[in-house]
């Protein structure tokens, strides 16, 4: 009997980022850690979260749209839609 194979679990891409801290801002951060039971890194974290889930309509309404691009699906670009049944009537009438 085979072994039934199992899927392969989707491997994560981590980007890093570095920046400098003053020397009073790395002790607030790693008493804030320390109060929160939890490392300075995953305060960032937490922290960076919070932040851009706040402002996501900012990210949303920012969308960048190139200037040739089609509009294909706004409202005001478009009329009546057609049918068919009604232009028989028409037709007929």
């Amino acid at each position: 009997m085979a072994r039934s194979r199992t899927p392969r679990r989707y491997r994560y891409r981590f980007k890093g980022y570095s920046f400098k801290l003053t020397y009073k801002q790395k002790e607030r951060l790693e008493r804030c850690a320390r109060l929160q039971g939890i490392t300075p890194n995953k305060l960032i974290k937490r922290a960076l979260g919070l932040y851009l889930d706040r402002h996501q309509g900012m990210l949303d309404d920012d969308a960048m749209v190139s200037e040739n691009q089609l509009t294909l699906f706004n409202k005001g670009d478009y009329g009546t839609q057609l049918n068919l049944i009604d232009e028989l009537e028409k037709d007929r009438g």
